[in-house]
């Protein structure tokens, strides 16, 4: 599936990377995200904290992933978006400079989220992200790190 119009967002201002590092790692499917940040954070947050489970919503939905917490020289790449039937799976891969010795000074820690507009027929759907660390992007040797993921089911309806 193509990843145009999807996006990695990395917070620049000190409010929004305070909202950004809260959020725990996680995937949420949300109808229309908002367009600032700090916004955006409570809209994950509140998605993700929804003990029902499973987003019911019209088509285009939206995919938000937070990864790992990151220094401030790392970089993150959304890989692939591969459908198999009604699973999805979603790769992210990203660099680690502490995880290879870098001496880091005035470093600004952050977390990075990915949003993935879901243009998809109405049905149920599983989406499963993984977050992995590369010691360069875009086609880095993997590094020793853990790989992060996270899965949410959600169900598209048919549109009005």
């Amino acid at each position: 599936m193509p990843l145009d119009d999807a996006v990695v967002l990395r917070p620049a201002h000190v409010a929004d990377r305070e909202a950004f590092a809260s959020l725990p790692e996680a995937v949420a499917v949300v109808a229309a995200p908002p367009g600032e940040l700090a916004e955006l954070a409570k809209t994950f947050a509140k998605a993700v904290a929804d003990k029902s489970g499973l987003f019911r919503g019209p088509s285009p939905a939206h995919a938000l992933a937070t990864g790992p917490e990151l220094d401030g020289p790392d970089k993150v790449a959304l890989r692939r978006l591969v459908r198999r039937g009604t699973e999805l799976e979603l790769e992210v891969v990203h660099t680690a400079v502490r995880a290879q010795g870098a001496q880091l000074r005035r470093n600004i820690r952050w977390r990075p989220m990915v949003q993935v507009p879901l243009k998809l027929p109405s049905g149920r759907y599983e989406l499963k992200v993984t977050w992995r660390a590369l010691a360069a992007l875009p086609d880095g040797k993997p590094l020793e790190t853990p790989r992060l993921t996270r899965s949410v089911k959600f169900e598209l309806l048919p549109g009005k």
